[in-house]
């Protein structure tokens, strides 16, 4: 088992450890809010775009029936 330096954090051959951002230590703390904030707009889109995704079939079958019933109902 050898150590390697990898700015700052410990690893062995076992395990590498990276930091996903390896600056967050230097950034400010207004920085550090947008990348924060950032990630969890991403998170809230892709919850959003897997529940389209798996409701995408029922969307579209409320609207053809939707459409339907206003043509069926048309004056």
């Amino acid at each position: 088992m050898t150590e390697m330096d990898t700015g700052g954090t410990v690893a062995t051959d076992f395990d590498v450890v990276m930091a996903l951002i390896p600056r967050w230590q230097y950034m400010s703390e207004k920085s550090k809010a947008i990348v924060k904030n950032v990630a969890g707009s991403a998170v809230v889109l892709l919850i959003g775009l897997m529940l389209l995704r798996a409701f995408f079939g029922w969307i579209v079958l409320a609207v053809i029936i939707w459409a339907g019933w206003k043509v069926i109902n048309r004056k």
